[in-house]
């Protein structure tokens, strides 16, 4: 299975920020769920997208943000005729585990694995997209509820009792005693024994799952999946829901799902177009267990920087930032010192204490500047002066001397003009700010600080794309990618390679990739890593280029993927970070101190500032200009004056139309023809880019035929657009307004705060 290199990339989907190792364990999960859809494939097995798999499907074309695994679901037929042939079809290496095939696994579904354990070797590495963790999926089972309702809660009752017993001896809860007597009371009830000689839970969760298969699809109205429902038994479904499938996309590949889809996701999740996050029955993320073992087998994780205290005290720049700081401090003195002193009639002591004040400040700034230039300098000699002047005005004012002060007063204005020239000549006095954008695509997080920059005149920036590569599925170095020429014709830029950074030695130094070597999906140019350039200034800023939603403190999932971007070479060498808002700050905080120990605190508070993402938190959506749109929607979009009408962009799903089947058709038709009527008003985009149907049976066969002419009949009538593409962010560029069924489409303009009417067969 072939993913682009930008997949890989940490990104933030949501609102949600990934890691480059989620996205790696994500891509071995789909390259595992590749390997199952080609046995099922083979051998006509069906089976569905299940769970938080199923509505990332409908909601967000791939995985939800903070998922973490992938999850499937067969008929029970369809299930053990997998399991008998997936051992000797699935690729070598490849594993699975159920309470057949290992009697310690307590779980009433299968995991299908790529690995025991973790594996470094290059041929699984190039296989499993990079991903060194054992990954899997999981396959649950779906069976058939008993249609007489005292029959079902019988069967939910003796269910829920065997595995009570199971998970309380899980737990460590049952003494000897109260195991035997559990295990002796089910003996009776269901008239079976227990061998003694083999182990007594795995015989137990055997038991459960006979007790699952007990009735067929003739004796049932309803289906679900056994462990789920004996707790919640509002977790069942009518079969036919379950009846046909259709694909949709999931990140790369087509999965399939129920064809009513919207009736499950409901049923399971309410109003499932509500993002609502909610924690899995595992750790998260999946593979957090196994960079555990790794850290205890090695010593350290090679994925993750271990942070060293000597990092705190690292090389330091020339100091040029400090010089010109106090220089200009100084400067700035002797200018605002004279209002005070004219007033020193009134406010003797007040005069005296700017003179003496502005003396020390004199002499600090000549033993700095002897420092940087040297002794033999007309700098030296001014300042020299102007402290002897400053001595004979304090002197003049205390003997109430008032003539001599008045003269001396406009030597010493003399003197200070004197001495701002003096220094300028010999000093540029300008802040050299470097701005390190790695992709033009993240210049925008970078791009009001440098505009800012810009407008300064004691400031000279320089923006230097750096080079990067994105990394092999090994580890290696790819290609060299170097983005200077895709930045903006406004934004002027040097190459990396013409900029002699320790001859400049820039006095502030911004950067945006904080992972130095500890990225393994890419990597900026080792010159350009946090600990290298520090050696080259005394200010080395880090800004996150990335804004997420704020997070709050008990979302332990979106904490856990910020630590990989917190807890970096990055942050820890940087002077200063700024973070988007004073609540991240305190989060980076409370991160890098738990990560270097509550010493550092204090350390942390002083260098991290939620000052705000350069960068507005909300994409800015401009219309696309109708040049860059296909010929024949122009005339649809545009009016005869050149005004462009108003879009509608409508959307529709098949788990609708399977559910309300001739309703449905009528409905769309009378929605069709609503907006035909105001064709001259409002321009219509009808996406038709959700699924892939190939299954219609008799039942489906008339109600697909009239779908599809429908379609046709909407495109010969040429009064809308017909949009198959796939390309939702243009349609959603385009429209004033959303109308149709849930699904990807409806979520994408409700995240971007496209208004959004829902279509109802009823009204």
């Amino acid at each position: 299975m072939e993913f682009q290199d930008q997949f890989f990339e940490s990104e933030v989907r949501e609102g949600f920020y990934i890691t480059s190792m989620m996205k790696r364990s994500w891509a071995a999960q789909l390259e595992i769920l590749k390997d199952v859809d080609e046995v099922c494939t083979k051998y006509g097995i069906s089976y569905f997208a299940d769970a938080g798999t199923l509505l990332g499907a409908v909601r967000h074309r791939g995985f939800i943000p903070w998922d973490d695994d992938l999850d499937i679901c067969m008929m029970r037929k369809d299930y053990h005729r997998f399991i008998s042939v997936a051992e000797k079809e699935l690729p070598e290496g490849y594993l699975l585990r159920n309470i057949h095939t290992d009697t310690s696994y307590t779980e009433l579904f299968t995991r299908v694995l790529n690995s025991r354990e973790i594996n470094f070797k290059s041929d699984f590495l190039n296989k499993f997209h990079g991903c060194p963790y054992g990954m899997g999926i999981d396959v649950f089972v779906m069976d058939y509820l008993p249609s007489s309702a005292k029959e079902s809660e019988f069967l939910r009752l003796v269910i829920k009792t065997i595995d009570e017993l199971v998970t309380a001896a899980v737990e460590g809860k049952l003494g000897e005693t109260d195991l035997a007597e559990k295990i002796a009371m089910i003996e009776h009830m269901l008239h079976v024994q227990i061998d003694a000689n083999r182990p007594w839970m795995n015989q137990m969760l055997c038991l459960e799952e006979r007790l699952f298969a007990m009735y067929s699809a003739q004796e049932a109205d309803d289906i679900t999946v056994m462990p789920i429902w004996i707790k919640n038994d509002n977790h069942k479904w009518p079969k036919s829901w379950y009846e046909k499938s259709i694909r949709m996309p999931f990140e790369n590949r087509m999965v399939p799902v129920p064809a009513m889809y919207d009736s499950v996701l409901w049923k399971k999740f309410g109003d499932y177009m509500h993002n609502v996050k909610s924690a899995g029955m595992h750790d998260y993320p999946i593979f957090l267990k196994q960079e555990i073992a790794l850290k205890e087998k090695v010593g350290r994780n090679p994925y993750v920087y271990t942070f060293s205290e000597k990092d705190l005290c690292s090389q330091k720049g020339t100091g040029k930032y400090t010089v010109k700081k106090q220089i200009k401090e100084f400067l700035n003195l002797l200018k605002g010192m004279h209002e005070k002193v004219n007033r020193w009639g009134e406010h003797m002591p007040e005069a005296l204490a700017v003179l003496e004040e502005c003396q020390e400040s004199a002499i600090l700034a000549g033993t700095t500047l002897e420092k940087e230039i040297g002794k033999n300098n007309i700098c030296i000699s001014n300042l020299e002066k102007y402290c002897e002047l400053v001595y004979q005005i304090h002197e003049a004012m205390v003997q109430n001397r008032i003539p001599d002060v008045e003269r001396l007063f406009i030597l010493l204005d003399n003197q200070i003009e004197q001495i701002e020239i003096s220094i300028r000549k010999e000093i540029d006095l300008r802040y050299e700010v470097v701005f390190l954008p790695y992709q033009a695509a993240l210049w925008p997080y970078l791009e009001s600080i440098w505009e800012a920059a810009g407008k300064d005149q004691d400031c000279i920036s320089y923006v230097i794309p750096v080079p990067y590569f994105y990394r092999k599925p090994d580890g290696s170095a790819g290609e060299l990618h170097d983005e200077t020429d895709l930045f903006p014709d406004y934004v002027p830029t040097v190459r990396y390679d013409n900029f002699d950074f320790a001859g400049h030695n820039p006095d502030v130094i911004y950067i945006q990739n904080p992972y130095d070597e500890y990225d393994i999906a890419m990597s900026v140019h080792p010159f350009f890593y946090a600990a290298n350039l520090k050696k080259y200034t005394d200010r080395l800023v880090y800004i996150p280029p990335y804004y997420v939603k704020e997070i709050s403190e008990n979302d332990e999932r979106a904490i856990s993927n910020i630590k990989y971007s917190c807890a970096a070479p990055g942050v820890v060498y940087a002077d200063k970070v700024i973070v988007q808002s004073e609540k991240m700050r305190q989060i980076y905080v409370d991160i890098l101190t738990d990560f270097s120990g509550e010493q550092t605190r204090r350390y942390w508070e002083e260098k991290v500032l939620g000052l705000g993402s350069p960068k507005a938190d909300k994409e800015t959506w401009i219309k696309s200009e109708v040049s860059d749109l296909p010929e024949e929607w122009t005339s649809i979009l545009i009016k005869p004056d050149g005004i462009q009408k108003k879009v509608v962009l409508y959307g529709t799903n098949v788990s609708a139309l399977f559910h309300y089947e001739d309703a449905m058709i009528e409905k769309m038709k009378r929605a069709l023809t609503l907006f035909s009527e105001r064709s001259q008003e409002i321009a219509l985009i009808w996406a038709l880019y959700e699924y892939e149907y190939h299954e219609a049976d008799n039942k489906y066969q008339k109600l697909w035929k009239d779908f599809q002419e429908m379609i046709l009949k909407y495109q010969k009538d040429g009064w809308g657009i017909l949009d198959k593409s796939g390309d939702i962010q243009r349609a959603v560029k385009l429209c004033d307004a959303y109308y149709g069924d849930r699904g990807y489409a409806a979520q994408f303009c409700l995240d971007r705060g496209v208004p959004v009417m829902l279509q109802d067969v009823k009204y």
